[in-house]
């Protein structure tokens, strides 16, 4: 009769902790999918960061061309696994931006390199008809300016 006692009471138990299993499952499930969901927009977004960083150095290097030798594809990778995470708390998805803004990406990696381009084109060819001044050494100076 003991033993059945201790059975009555180990399934009660196991009852119990069943039921506490059931009541907190879809919570720890719901949780550990927003963790999951988290750390992988921080990825996201960590790629994403540092994918426009590499690809905006080069567009700002004709005008300040030191930029090139700052933003390396390891301290571009390095600014994304940081700030990545940062994003993500906030709820910002830098994924779908790529989606939603393609065309307005595409058109500024496009046309910024133009527009710098034009800049410098018209800054030379305005130098190069700018007289030197007398004590520059000549028109030559001012020409290869």
């Amino acid at each position: 009769m003991s033993e059945m006692n201790e059975l009555d009471g180990l399934a009660a138990a196991a009852d119990g902790v069943d039921g506490q299993v059931a009541a907190n499952a879809p919570q720890a499930v719901q949780a550990a999918q927003e963790e999951a969901m988290v750390m992988t927009m921080a990825d996201t977004n960590g790629r994403a960061v540092a994918g426009v960083l590499e690809m905006a150095a080069p567009l700002i290097e004709p005008l300040y061309p030191s930029v090139a030798a700052v933003y390396t594809p390891d301290v571009c990778a390095q600014v994304g696994g940081a700030l990545g995470p940062v994003l993500a708390k906030y709820g910002i998805d830098l994924g779908e931006w790529g989606g939603k803004y393609k065309e307005e990406l595409t058109a500024l990696f496009v046309c910024v390199p133009v527009a710098l381009a034009t800049v410098k084109a018209i800054k030379e060819d305005i130098a190069a008809r700018t007289p030197a001044e007398p004590g520059e050494g000549g028109a030559q100076a001012g020409a290869a300016t």
